[in-house]
């Protein structure tokens, strides 16, 4: 019966250590990495990756537990031997942190109150469940569960990661501090230190008794407590015989604990004292929040009096900055088809017939020339600079139809658009010299641009059929006008040639006929002697001599 009880009592901790807790805290790192990435505060992602660790901790738990089951039932002998799948998922996820951590490349956004405070609301709500975790095995008595003080020691030092997570996201969320990305990546290589710790001592282990929950010496000589120091001052009385709570060194230490501390912040806050100013800046300095002079700062180092008296207003003055007209959000890659959305919000200009919209999509490039009036000029110089921007828009748009705006030179167009803001920008005394202007797109409100493009088809087609009947107007007249000068050519050519032969044959005549005048005998035996060459001429002859019958000779014919 005894037996009995504790093999019950192994299988209820396989159920809640190794089955349910692994299972709660990877729901919760799935539930954290989704919410740290909708947030965009990536503090909680360093949380969620530990988390899966944790999970296999507990899992060794679980297989330790089953191998002991069967111990206590006598079904297997000998030391339980760890499978090789959980130590390749403590170095698959040891890899897979590592290489995140220095992948890592997201820069740090604004703070967004709503998600960061729902990032912070998951964080704390897993801390509290860890730190619960650890006040049960800390309490519990049972001697089947051998590891119960190791697996409150890892989590309470969860309890601690999931504490600056959830102090990071919460200083996000009012403005204070950025995750960014140097932040984010150190607190996962830090994080990896445990799985480290376990893996070299594996390797350098001639057995496979090194246990990742056990024989980890960080988490057991740090977090034996809830309080770390007070936990590192344990394990050093206990392993050197040296209590330095009654040591005279913490008596100086608390004596001289307050006025350390104070000359501390005195001098930090002196070091606000010293500003440094980029090669790219000028500096507008403040006391209590009046300007000191109109001078800027120039690009070096500056003493000025300490936080919070003097301030110092950076501004860039080299750089180049752009500014969006006629839409917002990305517009990396966009397609250049009207019908197609090209930026995540895109704007329409009236034009002046009242009836028609059309879509600029531009670039507005300036450098700020004068700090002073930049900073001090306006209110929101950024918004008074776009004011102007679209006024030099809608100048240059109000006069024009749709179709007459998409047949301008882009040229031209964007030339007087740029002529037309810094004639503004000169009237606001904004302090910006316009650098460019770039068009990227102009086209028809994407609503209507499918009903126009047929619309501009149409008319393409229509010209194409003018221009077809054009070419075949102009071809065919070719063609008649060829023809007519060839037939008159081919008749003038008939003309002559008959008029020629007509006057060789009356000249011929007339010299036969005064030939025939002169000498009429002769006359006539050429032309009988003619008349007989112009029958026999392409007939054979045969000539006999007569002297060939006068000599007795008989010619025989055979037809």
């Amino acid at each position: 019966m005894p037996r009995e009880g504790a093999h019950d009592t192994v299988n209820g901790h396989i159920r809640f250590s190794g089955t349910v807790v692994p299972a709660l805290l990877f729901f919760g790192a799935v539930v954290l990495t989704a919410v740290s990435v909708w947030s965009r505060q990536h503090a909680g992602l360093v949380l969620a990756s530990w988390l899966v660790l944790v999970a296999l901790v507990f899992l060794e738990i679980r297989l330790r537990l089953i191998a002991r089951a069967g111990n206590t039932a006598g079904t297997r002998d000998g030391p339980s031997r760890l499978p090789h799948l959980f130590g390749s998922g403590v170095v698959v996820w040891l890899l897979a942190t590592v290489c995140t951590g220095l992948a890592y490349r997201v820069p740090a956004t604004p703070p967004d109150g709503s998600g960061s405070l729902a990032t912070t609301a998951v964080i704390l709500l897993l801390s509290a469940f860890v730190i619960a975790l650890a006040h049960y095995y800390q309490q519990t008595t049972s001697t089947l569960l051998t590891e119960r003080h190791a697996l409150a020691n890892w989590s309470r030092l969860t309890f601690w990661i999931g504490l600056v997570s959830a102090l990071l996201s919460l200083l996000a969320s009012v403005g204070l501090v950025l995750a960014d990305r140097h932040l984010i990546q150190s607190m996962m290589l830090l994080s990896v230190v445990p799985a480290l710790e376990w893996l070299f001592r594996t390797l350098a282990a001639e057995d496979d008794k090194v246990s990742l929950v056990t024989d980890v010496r960080l988490v057991r000589v740090l977090f034996n407590r809830l309080n770390p120091v007070a936990s590192a001052l344990d394990w050093m009385q206990q392993r050197f015989a040296v209590d330095l709570r009654s040591t005279w060194a913490l008596d100086v230490v608390r004596q001289s604990l307050i006025p350390v501390a104070s000359g501390l912040l005195l001098l930090a806050w002196l070091t606000t004292a010293v500003v440094t100013i980029d090669t790219f800046q000028v500096g507008l300095q403040e006391r209590f929040g009046n300007p000191v002079s109109n001078r800027a700062l120039q690009p070096g180092i500056h003493i000025k009096v300490p936080w919070p008296i003097d301030r110092i207003h950076r501004v860039e003055t080299s750089r180049v900055r752009s500014m969006t007209l006629g839409f917002a959000g990305p517009r990396v890659g966009a397609s250049l088809l009207w019908t197609k959305q090209h930026a995540a919000e895109e704007y329409n200009l009236l034009l002046g017939d009242g009836r028609d919209l059309v879509t600029i999509n531009a670039l507005l490039h300036f450098v700020i020339t004068d700090p002073w009036r930049w900073h001090y000029g306006t209110q929101n110089p950024e918004s008074m600079l776009r004011v102007a921007a679209e006024q030099a828009l809608l100048r240059n748009t109000v006069s024009r139809s749709l179709s007459g705006v998409l047949s301008e030179q882009t040229a031209s167009l964007i030339a007087d658009i740029e002529r037309d803001i810094n004639q503004l920008v000169g009237e606001y005394e904004v302090g910006v010299q316009i650098v460019g202007l770039t068009l990227q797109g102009l086209h028809p409100p994407v609503r209507v641009a499918a009903d126009y493009q047929a619309v501009v088809s149409a008319q393409h087609e229509r010209e194409i059929a003018i221009l077809s009947s054009r070419s075949y107007e102009i071809e065919t007249l070719h063609d008649a006008r060829s023809r007519a000068i060839a037939s008159t050519i081919d008749a003038e050519t008939a003309f002559w040639h008959r008029t020629q032969t007509a006057r060789g044959a009356s000249d011929a005549y007339r010299f036969l006929q005064r030939v025939y005048v002169e000498a009429p005998d002769a006359m006539e035996l050429h032309l009988r002697l003619q008349a007989i060459v112009d029958v026999l001429e392409h007939r054979p002859l045969l000539v006999i001599d007569d002297r060939i019958e006068k000599d007795g000779g008989v010619l025989w014919f055979e037809n």
